[in-house]
């Protein structure tokens, strides 16, 4: 019998994400145990959740005390489990849900796959490409807890779990996974119908909709000539604007950093136009963004054996 088990983080920021997370259980806990991990805005939205959720020895909840990020959420889930506790972890966004036989389908393959201690996981595709030429999202995997363990370990080893802060951290997660050494960990492609549903109406708070929010804020550049009467003016508001939204820019800077990107290729892409014109703004705005893309460069050569050439 495989031991299984699927993370939940969730933070619950108001009431429409209560029955969310409601239907999101319900569609796991018929197939399998779960471990969800979960904080609140406020103590009425704790109350009421509380109460709504369903009471079940297939479910372990933990209640963390102020607001938790989702990768901090699963590290402090994986802490907690015992070494042998679960053969396979799953994962599910708290506002997203399982096909009835997800569970069972992964299982079918684990049952032969998973006696080869070099079997590290299985990956749900639609796609028919491997998880090195197309990159997944994180709940499209299982894998040996072993597995999730070493990702945060290193993390730690860094001094960096600041970076588990990051909306977008699972992109690190998925980026880990694609580049481990493929002759020591095995992943497998489970060719399928979709699984897992994915909630892309009426969810704000989801990670796609985090960066469409960051795209629809950044300022568009139009700098006038240099020599304009209008330039003075340009690099004033301009500057005033970074100050104002730097951390669009440093959350840019993270997506591309961990996936590959060289800097001056992350600087012309952020700035476009107004590229040409940094030495005009403040110094401290490039330096910080330079000084974030190698501490980041520094994590991801401790985090992928497949290293960023």
């Amino acid at each position: 019998m495989l031991h299984t088990c699927v993370f939940i983080a969730s933070h619950i920021s108001n009431e429409k994400r209560i029955p969310y997370l409601n239907a999101c259980i319900a569609s796991i806990l018929t197939q399998s145990q779960i471990y969800l991990s979960i904080s609140f805005e406020n103590e009425f939205l704790k109350t009421k959740t509380l109460s709504m959720l369903p009471v079940d020895n297939k479910m372990k909840l933990a209640i963390r005390e102020k607001k938790t990020s989702q990768m901090n959420h699963f590290r402090l889930m994986t802490e907690d489990i015992g070494k042998d506790e679960y053969d396979w972890i799953f994962f599910c966004d708290d506002d997203d849900y399982y096909e009835p036989c997800r569970i069972e389908t992964f299982g079918n393959i684990l049952k032969d796959l998973g006696m080869d201690p070099s079997t590290s996981g299985i990956y749900e595709s639609q796609e028919g490409q491997s998880h090195q030429q197309y990159r997944y999202e994180y709940w499209s995997y299982c894998m040996r807890p072993a597995i999730l363990k070493r990702f945060f370990s290193i993390i730690a080893a860094a001094n960096q779990l600041d970076t588990l802060e990051n909306a977008c951290c699972d992109i690190m997660l998925v980026e880990y996974l694609r580049r481990l050494d493929p002759t020591v960990y095995k992943f497998y492609r489970l060719d399928s119908p979709i699984l897992y549903h994915y909630r892309k109406v009426d969810n704000e708070e989801s990670v796609t909709e985090v960066i469409t929010r960051v795209e629809r804020a950044m300022r568009k550049p139009n700098p006038p000539p240099v020599a304009s009467e209008q330039f003075a003016d340009y690099i004033v508001e301009w500057n005033s604007y970074l100050y104002d939204n730097f951390h669009y820019y440093k959350h840019d800077v993270f997506l591309r950093t961990i996936v590959g990107c060289e800097l001056e290729y992350i600087l012309k892409t952020e700035f476009k136009e107004d590229y040409f014109y940094l030495d005009f703004i403040d110094s401290c705005h490039v330096e910080t963004l330079e000084k974030y893309y190698y501490r980041l460069r520094e994590l991801c050569k401790s985090l992928y054996d497949i290293t960023i050439l």
